[in-house]
Protein backbone atom coordinates (compact mmCIF):
# COMPACT_ATOMS: atom_id res chain seq x y z
CA UNK A 1 0.00 0.00 0.00
CA UNK A 2 2.67 2.13 1.10
CA UNK A 3 4.76 1.75 -2.28
CA UNK A 4 1.32 2.28 -4.65
CA UNK A 5 0.65 5.43 -2.26
CA UNK A 6 4.11 6.61 -3.07
CA UNK A 7 4.33 6.40 -7.06
CA UNK A 8 1.11 8.34 -7.14
CA UNK A 9 2.46 10.71 -5.32
CA UNK A 10 5.96 11.02 -7.33
CA UNK A 11 4.03 10.55 -10.60
CA UNK A 12 1.19 14.07 -9.11
CA UNK A 13 4.73 15.45 -8.36
CA UNK A 14 5.98 15.40 -12.10
CA UNK A 15 3.07 16.63 -13.64
CA UNK A 16 2.67 19.58 -10.60
CA UNK A 17 6.56 20.20 -12.13
CA UNK A 18 5.25 20.22 -15.58
CA UNK A 19 3.50 23.44 -14.93
CA UNK A 20 6.36 25.75 -12.84
CA UNK A 21 4.39 28.98 -13.91
CA UNK A 22 1.48 27.67 -12.09
CA UNK A 23 3.93 26.43 -9.26
CA UNK A 24 5.40 29.35 -8.97
CA UNK A 25 2.06 31.69 -8.69
CA UNK A 26 1.07 29.66 -6.05
CA UNK A 27 3.50 31.00 -3.90
CA UNK A 28 4.15 34.71 -5.67
CA UNK A 29 0.64 35.16 -4.91
CA UNK A 30 0.62 35.65 -1.66
CA UNK A 31 3.66 37.05 -1.50
CA UNK A 32 2.28 40.23 -3.48
CA UNK A 33 -0.57 40.02 -0.83
CA UNK A 34 1.13 39.85 1.58
CA UNK A 35 3.32 43.04 0.60
CA UNK A 36 0.44 45.42 -0.61
CA UNK A 37 -1.99 45.11 2.05
CA UNK A 38 0.18 45.24 5.16
CA UNK A 39 1.37 48.74 3.61
CA UNK A 40 -2.70 49.42 2.69
CA UNK A 41 -4.03 48.61 5.96
CA UNK A 42 -1.07 50.19 8.49
CA UNK A 43 -3.60 53.43 8.35
CA UNK A 44 -6.10 51.39 9.69
CA UNK A 45 -3.83 50.36 12.50
CA UNK A 46 -3.45 54.42 13.77
CA UNK A 47 -6.87 55.82 12.96
CA UNK A 48 -8.67 56.60 16.41
CA UNK A 49 -10.85 59.18 15.50
CA UNK A 50 -14.30 59.49 15.53
CA UNK A 51 -14.91 56.56 18.05
CA UNK A 52 -17.50 56.42 20.67
CA UNK A 53 -17.51 53.55 23.10
CA UNK A 54 -20.49 52.53 25.65
CA UNK A 55 -19.33 52.71 29.42
CA UNK A 56 -21.77 50.45 31.88
CA UNK A 57 -21.43 51.78 35.64
CA UNK A 58 -21.97 49.03 37.91
CA UNK A 59 -22.61 50.90 41.68
CA UNK A 60 -23.54 49.69 45.03
CA UNK A 61 -26.00 52.71 45.88
CA UNK A 62 -28.38 53.23 43.44
CA UNK A 63 -27.49 56.93 43.58
CA UNK A 64 -24.70 57.88 41.01
CA UNK A 65 -23.92 61.42 41.15
CA UNK A 66 -25.49 63.14 38.57
CA UNK A 67 -22.00 65.38 37.65
CA UNK A 68 -20.43 61.76 37.39
CA UNK A 69 -22.82 60.71 34.34
CA UNK A 70 -22.42 64.53 32.87
CA UNK A 71 -18.19 64.08 32.76
CA UNK A 72 -18.44 60.98 31.31
CA UNK A 73 -20.75 61.83 28.29
CA UNK A 74 -18.64 65.04 28.45
CA UNK A 75 -16.03 62.62 26.37
CA UNK A 76 -18.31 61.06 24.53
CA UNK A 77 -19.17 58.42 26.24
CA UNK A 78 -22.49 56.44 26.42
CA UNK A 79 -23.14 55.62 29.88
CA UNK A 80 -25.70 52.98 31.11
CA UNK A 81 -25.96 52.47 35.17
CA UNK A 82 -26.50 49.12 36.42
CA UNK A 83 -26.35 47.53 39.82
CA UNK A 84 -23.32 46.17 41.63
CA UNK A 85 -25.31 44.53 44.33
CA UNK A 86 -26.86 41.45 41.96
CA UNK A 87 -23.83 40.43 39.89
CA UNK A 88 -19.87 41.13 39.99
CA UNK A 89 -18.40 42.87 36.80
CA UNK A 90 -17.10 39.39 36.08
CA UNK A 91 -20.23 38.07 35.42
CA UNK A 92 -21.59 41.18 34.04
CA UNK A 93 -19.25 40.97 31.61
CA UNK A 94 -19.63 37.18 30.68
CA UNK A 95 -23.80 37.51 30.70
CA UNK A 96 -23.96 40.96 28.22
CA UNK A 97 -19.89 41.16 26.76
CA UNK A 98 -20.01 45.34 26.84
CA UNK A 99 -17.32 47.35 25.98
CA UNK A 100 -16.39 48.90 28.62
CA UNK A 101 -17.74 48.51 32.47
CA UNK A 102 -16.40 50.03 35.42
CA UNK A 103 -17.58 48.34 39.11
CA UNK A 104 -17.18 51.83 41.71
CA UNK A 105 -16.33 50.29 45.07
CA UNK A 106 -18.61 51.58 47.76
CA UNK A 107 -16.26 53.88 49.84
CA UNK A 108 -15.25 55.84 46.64
CA UNK A 109 -19.41 56.29 45.86
CA UNK A 110 -19.33 57.77 49.45
CA UNK A 111 -16.39 60.09 48.81
CA UNK A 112 -17.86 61.28 45.61
CA UNK A 113 -21.07 61.93 46.81
CA UNK A 114 -19.57 63.63 50.02
CA UNK A 115 -21.24 60.99 52.67
CA UNK A 116 -17.38 60.09 53.84
CA UNK A 117 -14.22 62.43 54.80
CA UNK A 118 -11.90 59.80 53.85
CA UNK A 119 -9.81 58.13 50.69
CA UNK A 120 -10.86 55.46 48.50
CA UNK A 121 -9.02 52.35 49.26
CA UNK A 122 -10.22 50.17 47.06
CA UNK A 123 -9.25 50.40 43.28
CA UNK A 124 -12.38 50.90 40.65
CA UNK A 125 -12.80 47.89 38.79
CA UNK A 126 -11.95 47.95 35.00
CA UNK A 127 -13.06 45.75 31.90
CA UNK A 128 -12.59 46.22 28.47
CA UNK A 129 -13.64 43.76 25.71
CA UNK A 130 -10.88 41.55 24.56
CA UNK A 131 -10.60 42.93 21.06
CA UNK A 132 -10.79 46.39 21.69
CA UNK A 133 -7.49 47.66 20.52
CA UNK A 134 -4.72 49.01 23.31
CA UNK A 135 -4.30 52.01 22.74
CA UNK A 136 -7.89 52.66 23.03
CA UNK A 137 -7.87 51.09 26.58
CA UNK A 138 -4.95 53.30 27.68
CA UNK A 139 -6.89 56.53 26.36
CA UNK A 140 -10.31 55.75 28.04
CA UNK A 141 -8.42 54.82 31.29
CA UNK A 142 -6.24 57.77 31.05
CA UNK A 143 -9.67 59.82 30.12
CA UNK A 144 -11.34 58.42 33.58
CA UNK A 145 -8.73 58.89 35.73
CA UNK A 146 -8.91 62.40 34.70
CA UNK A 147 -12.70 62.70 35.38
CA UNK A 148 -12.21 61.18 38.78
CA UNK A 149 -9.86 63.61 39.74
CA UNK A 150 -11.74 66.72 38.80
CA UNK A 151 -14.44 65.25 40.89
CA UNK A 152 -12.17 65.07 44.02
CA UNK A 153 -10.75 68.77 43.23
CA UNK A 154 -14.46 69.95 42.57
CA UNK A 155 -15.79 68.38 46.29
CA UNK A 156 -12.72 70.01 47.74
CA UNK A 157 -13.03 73.31 46.42
CA UNK A 158 -16.68 73.54 47.05
CA UNK A 159 -16.01 73.01 51.04
CA UNK A 160 -12.90 75.45 50.86
CA UNK A 161 -15.41 78.05 49.47
CA UNK A 162 -18.29 77.20 51.91
CA UNK A 163 -15.84 77.22 55.07
CA UNK A 164 -15.27 80.63 56.51
CA UNK A 165 -11.94 79.48 58.39
CA UNK A 166 -9.65 78.58 55.77
CA UNK A 167 -7.13 78.65 58.95
CA UNK A 168 -4.61 75.30 60.32
CA UNK A 169 -8.12 73.58 61.70
CA UNK A 170 -9.73 73.65 58.58
CA UNK A 171 -10.53 70.05 57.56
CA UNK A 172 -9.92 70.81 53.57
CA UNK A 173 -6.19 71.26 54.72
CA UNK A 174 -5.68 67.35 54.51
CA UNK A 175 -7.88 67.09 51.88
CA UNK A 176 -4.72 66.79 49.17
CA UNK A 177 -4.43 63.82 50.70
CA UNK A 178 -7.66 62.44 48.55
CA UNK A 179 -6.02 63.63 45.60
CA UNK A 180 -2.39 61.52 46.27
CA UNK A 181 -5.04 58.38 45.82
CA UNK A 182 -5.90 59.86 41.90
CA UNK A 183 -2.21 60.71 40.61
CA UNK A 184 -1.81 57.57 38.47
CA UNK A 185 -3.96 55.80 36.18
CA UNK A 186 -1.94 52.54 37.55
CA UNK A 187 -3.04 52.91 41.28
CA UNK A 188 -6.71 54.06 40.03
CA UNK A 189 -7.95 50.75 38.06
CA UNK A 190 -8.04 47.86 38.48
CA UNK A 191 -8.16 45.52 35.34
CA UNK A 192 -10.41 42.33 35.12
CA UNK A 193 -11.00 40.12 32.84
CA UNK A 194 -8.75 38.79 29.67
CA UNK A 195 -6.90 41.42 27.67
CA UNK A 196 -6.15 40.80 24.31
CA UNK A 197 -2.93 42.09 22.07
CA UNK A 198 -4.21 42.92 18.36
CA UNK A 199 -2.04 41.95 15.52
CA UNK A 200 -0.02 44.28 13.95
CA UNK A 201 -0.14 44.22 9.75
CA UNK A 202 2.47 42.08 8.98
CA UNK A 203 1.14 39.65 12.13
CA UNK A 204 -2.27 40.16 10.58
CA UNK A 205 -1.24 39.61 6.39
CA UNK A 206 1.05 36.75 6.93
CA UNK A 207 -1.45 33.81 8.68
CA UNK A 208 -4.05 35.50 6.84
CA UNK A 209 -2.80 35.79 3.17
CA UNK A 210 -1.06 31.84 3.55
CA UNK A 211 -4.10 31.04 4.86
CA UNK A 212 -5.57 32.19 2.01
CA UNK A 213 -3.20 30.78 -0.53
CA UNK A 214 -3.57 26.90 1.07
CA UNK A 215 -7.21 26.94 0.15
CA UNK A 216 -6.38 28.15 -3.35
CA UNK A 217 -4.59 24.88 -3.77
CA UNK A 218 -8.21 23.94 -4.65
CA UNK A 219 -7.54 24.82 -8.62
CA UNK A 220 -4.55 22.63 -9.23
CA UNK A 221 -6.13 19.84 -7.14
CA UNK A 222 -9.21 19.70 -8.87
CA UNK A 223 -8.05 20.35 -12.21
CA UNK A 224 -5.73 17.39 -11.45
CA UNK A 225 -8.46 14.93 -10.17
CA UNK A 226 -10.95 15.89 -13.04
CA UNK A 227 -8.22 15.42 -15.58
CA UNK A 228 -6.98 11.95 -14.53
CA UNK A 229 -10.83 11.06 -14.07
CA UNK A 230 -11.75 12.30 -17.93
CA UNK A 231 -8.87 10.96 -19.08
CA UNK A 232 -9.12 7.25 -17.84
CA UNK A 233 -6.32 6.98 -15.69
CA UNK A 234 -8.63 6.17 -12.31
CA UNK A 235 -9.77 3.75 -14.32
CA UNK A 236 -6.08 2.06 -15.09
CA UNK A 237 -5.37 2.02 -11.41
CA UNK A 238 -8.00 -0.25 -11.24
CA UNK A 239 -6.53 -2.81 -13.13
CA UNK A 240 -3.06 -2.49 -10.99
CA UNK A 241 -5.45 -3.17 -7.47
CA UNK A 242 -5.11 0.57 -6.19
CA UNK A 243 -8.00 1.21 -3.73
CA UNK A 244 -9.66 4.15 -3.32
CA UNK A 245 -7.73 5.39 -0.58
CA UNK A 246 -4.38 4.83 -1.97
CA UNK A 247 -5.33 6.97 -4.56
CA UNK A 248 -6.65 10.06 -2.89
CA UNK A 249 -3.64 9.61 -0.73
CA UNK A 250 -0.79 9.47 -3.35
CA UNK A 251 -3.08 12.71 -4.59
CA UNK A 252 -3.50 14.43 -2.13
CA UNK A 253 0.07 14.33 -0.31
CA UNK A 254 1.68 16.08 -2.19
CA UNK A 255 -0.08 19.38 -1.61
CA UNK A 256 0.12 19.01 1.52
CA UNK A 257 3.44 19.45 1.58
CA UNK A 258 3.29 22.35 -0.98
CA UNK A 259 1.20 24.17 1.42
CA UNK A 260 3.14 23.48 4.83
CA UNK A 261 5.89 25.20 2.18
CA UNK A 262 3.84 28.10 1.47
CA UNK A 263 2.99 28.98 4.95
CA UNK A 264 6.97 28.74 6.03
CA UNK A 265 8.08 30.70 2.55
CA UNK A 266 5.61 33.36 4.00
CA UNK A 267 7.03 32.96 7.38
CA UNK A 268 10.14 34.23 5.78
CA UNK A 269 8.93 36.83 3.84
CA UNK A 270 7.56 38.45 6.76
CA UNK A 271 10.06 37.89 9.18
CA UNK A 272 13.14 38.83 6.73
CA UNK A 273 12.21 41.11 3.68
CA UNK A 274 9.20 42.79 5.23
CA UNK A 275 11.03 44.87 8.26
CA UNK A 276 12.92 46.71 5.04
CA UNK A 277 9.54 48.21 3.84
CA UNK A 278 7.77 48.99 6.85
CA UNK A 279 8.25 50.05 10.22
CA UNK A 280 6.73 46.99 11.95
CA UNK A 281 8.51 43.97 12.03
CA UNK A 282 6.93 40.31 12.63
CA UNK A 283 7.20 39.21 15.69
CA UNK A 284 6.47 35.63 16.52
CA UNK A 285 6.04 34.49 20.17
CA UNK A 286 5.54 31.11 19.51
CA UNK A 287 7.45 27.75 19.42
CA UNK A 288 8.45 25.91 16.49
CA UNK A 289 5.73 22.88 17.32
CA UNK A 290 2.64 24.45 17.59
CA UNK A 291 3.45 26.13 14.58
CA UNK A 292 3.74 22.94 12.80
CA UNK A 293 0.71 21.48 14.23
CA UNK A 294 -1.94 24.44 12.94
CA UNK A 295 -0.13 24.28 9.73
CA UNK A 296 -0.29 20.73 9.29
CA UNK A 297 -4.21 20.93 10.32
CA UNK A 298 -4.99 24.14 8.12
CA UNK A 299 -3.24 21.87 4.85
CA UNK A 300 -5.21 19.16 5.99
CA UNK A 301 -8.39 21.44 5.91
CA UNK A 302 -7.46 22.74 2.60
CA UNK A 303 -6.84 19.91 0.87
CA UNK A 304 -9.88 18.57 1.75
CA UNK A 305 -11.80 21.08 0.93
CA UNK A 306 -9.91 21.04 -2.95
CA UNK A 307 -10.82 17.05 -3.24
CA UNK A 308 -14.49 17.75 -1.99
CA UNK A 309 -14.06 20.25 -4.99
CA UNK A 310 -12.77 17.93 -7.27
CA UNK A 311 -14.95 14.90 -6.21
CA UNK A 312 -18.20 17.20 -6.92
CA UNK A 313 -17.57 19.03 -9.94
CA UNK A 314 -17.95 17.28 -13.13
CA UNK A 315 -15.73 19.84 -15.23
CA UNK A 316 -12.84 21.94 -14.76
CA UNK A 317 -14.78 25.21 -15.31
CA UNK A 318 -16.89 24.08 -12.75
CA UNK A 319 -14.26 23.46 -10.56
CA UNK A 320 -12.38 26.57 -11.19
CA UNK A 321 -15.52 28.96 -11.22
CA UNK A 322 -16.92 27.40 -7.74
CA UNK A 323 -13.70 26.81 -5.49
CA UNK A 324 -12.07 30.01 -5.94
CA UNK A 325 -15.55 31.40 -5.26
CA UNK A 326 -16.05 29.54 -1.73
CA UNK A 327 -12.50 30.47 -0.91
CA UNK A 328 -13.01 34.19 -1.22
CA UNK A 329 -16.50 34.05 0.69
CA UNK A 330 -14.88 32.13 3.53
CA UNK A 331 -12.02 34.51 3.63
CA UNK A 332 -14.20 37.74 3.73
CA UNK A 333 -16.29 36.19 6.66
CA UNK A 334 -12.86 34.63 8.19
CA UNK A 335 -11.48 37.62 8.94
CA UNK A 336 -8.49 37.43 6.16
CA UNK A 337 -9.26 39.85 3.95
CA UNK A 338 -11.13 42.69 6.50
CA UNK A 339 -9.72 41.87 10.02
CA UNK A 340 -11.74 40.24 12.11
CA UNK A 341 -11.29 42.84 15.43
CA UNK A 342 -13.09 45.63 12.81
CA UNK A 343 -15.98 44.04 11.57
CA UNK A 344 -19.20 44.77 13.14
CA UNK A 345 -20.40 42.09 15.85
CA UNK A 346 -22.64 40.24 13.57
CA UNK A 347 -19.93 39.33 11.45
CA UNK A 348 -17.74 38.37 13.89
CA UNK A 349 -20.11 35.37 15.03
CA UNK A 350 -20.43 34.75 11.34
CA UNK A 351 -17.06 34.60 10.83
CA UNK A 352 -16.89 31.56 12.99
CA UNK A 353 -18.72 29.56 10.46
CA UNK A 354 -15.70 30.26 8.14
CA UNK A 355 -12.83 27.79 8.83
CA UNK A 356 -10.26 30.18 7.30
CA UNK A 357 -11.46 32.20 11.22
CA UNK A 358 -10.35 28.80 13.23
CA UNK A 359 -6.88 28.31 10.99
CA UNK A 360 -5.91 32.48 11.86
CA UNK A 361 -7.06 32.57 15.39
CA UNK A 362 -4.91 29.61 15.69
CA UNK A 363 -2.04 31.52 14.04
CA UNK A 364 -2.87 34.28 15.97
CA UNK A 365 -2.60 31.91 19.10
CA UNK A 366 1.02 30.69 18.22
CA UNK A 367 2.43 34.14 16.56
CA UNK A 368 0.78 36.46 19.30
CA UNK A 369 0.19 35.29 22.59
CA UNK A 370 2.34 31.77 23.30
CA UNK A 371 -0.56 29.64 23.62
CA UNK A 372 0.66 26.08 24.56
CA UNK A 373 -0.89 23.05 22.22
CA UNK A 374 -3.46 22.31 24.66
CA UNK A 375 -5.31 25.34 24.75
CA UNK A 376 -5.46 25.94 21.04
CA UNK A 377 -7.17 22.78 20.86
CA UNK A 378 -11.05 24.17 20.73
CA UNK A 379 -9.38 26.21 17.57
CA UNK A 380 -7.85 23.46 16.06
CA UNK A 381 -10.76 20.71 17.05
CA UNK A 382 -13.05 23.17 14.78
CA UNK A 383 -10.49 23.47 11.73
CA UNK A 384 -9.98 19.34 12.15
CA UNK A 385 -13.56 19.30 11.90
CA UNK A 386 -13.88 20.91 8.70
CA UNK A 387 -11.55 18.33 7.06
CA UNK A 388 -12.75 15.63 9.06
CA UNK A 389 -16.49 16.41 7.18
CA UNK A 390 -15.46 17.68 3.50
CA UNK A 391 -12.97 14.83 3.47
CA UNK A 392 -15.92 11.99 3.89
CA UNK A 393 -18.42 13.96 2.02
CA UNK A 394 -15.67 13.98 -1.22
CA UNK A 395 -15.28 10.31 -0.59
CA UNK A 396 -18.62 9.92 -0.56
CA UNK A 397 -19.23 11.35 -4.08
CA UNK A 398 -15.68 10.42 -5.51
CA UNK A 399 -16.16 8.22 -8.99
CA UNK A 400 -13.66 6.53 -10.93
CA UNK A 401 -15.24 7.66 -14.18
CA UNK A 402 -17.52 10.51 -15.00
CA UNK A 403 -20.37 8.00 -15.99
CA UNK A 404 -20.08 6.37 -12.30
CA UNK A 405 -23.08 7.62 -10.12
CA UNK A 406 -20.54 7.65 -7.03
Amino acid sequence: MIFRTLQISIQEIKVLFADRQALAILFLMPVLLILFLSLALTDIYHQKVGRHFQVVLLAHSKKIPEILHAKMKGYGYEILVDSAESQSIEEYVQLHDPEVVLELPQDLEALLEKRKDSVSTEKIKISFRPNLDQSYQDLIKAQLTLIFQSMVIDRVNEEILGSSDLGPGDPSAGKSVALRSFDHQTQLFEVVGKTKVLPNPLQQTVPAWSLFAMFFIVIPLSNSFIRDRKLGMFKRLLGYNVSKGELILGKVAPYIVINCLQLFAMYGVGRFVMPWLTDRGFVVHGDLGPLLIVTLVSSLAATSFGLLIASWARTAEQATSLGPLLVVIMALTGGVMIPHFVMPQFMQKLAHLSPLYWGLESYFDVFLYHTPVKAMLYNIAFLFGFALITFLLAIYRFRWNDDDGG
